[in-house]
């Protein structure tokens, strides 16, 4: 039932669920402009580039130091998006005329990368990962309730609270072991 789900024809806008069985009906909010098979993919090779880099940035600090690093990752990204966009793009970088606050996601980018990297060497990758993951289901069902970032509202409901509970679970399994 889940792999149907990817194949699914809806259009950009919609609200959607995704019926697992009968008591948790999962929302979500489709933007459009693709294959939600290709979306699904992208998100998990992301998550595997997030474990990776995290491990090869704890090694890159041992030669340059945690600010250096975040310098290093953070340059060579920014040379590899112009290039991006310079040869098969063709877009103009853009970087005024934004509310002020937009810019904050520079920080939150340095602070995912040092922190990230930094904790990796007292707590290995696969807590560093979960804990990261908890996170970011914390605030992203705290930003779909209050619709912050001009996202739609999608209300908190109880019955995601168990899911927290399995995630909690594994967490302090993977701690344990």
């Amino acid at each position: 039932m889940i792999f149907s789900f990817f194949f699914m024809k809806i259009s950009p806008g919609d609200f959607c669920q995704l019926q697992i069985n009968d008591s948790h009906p999962v929302t979500f909010y489709y933007l459009g402009g693709g294959n939600l098979f290709m979306y699904a993919f992208f998100t998990l090779l992301a998550g595997a580039c997030q474990s990776a880099m995290g491990s090869l940035n704890r090694m890159l600090t041992d030669y340059v130091g945690m600010f250096g690093m975040s310098l290093v990752v953070h340059a060579v990204g920014g040379i590899l998006l112009i290039l991006y966009m310079k040869l098969y793009c063709h877009e103009k970088l853009k970087i005024s005329g934004m509310p002020w606050y937009l810019y904050s996601a520079g920080f939150f980018g340095i602070f995912l990368v040092v922190t990230s990297s930094y904790c990796i060497g007292a707590l290995g990758v696969s807590v560093m990962t979960c804990l990261s993951v908890t996170g970011q289901l914390v605030i992203s069902a705290v930003i779909d309730h209050f619709g912050w970032f001009g996202v739609p509202k999608i209300p908190f409901n109880l019955k995601r609270l168990p899911c927290f509970a399995l995630i909690l679970i594994g967490l302090i399994i993977i701690n344990l072991s």
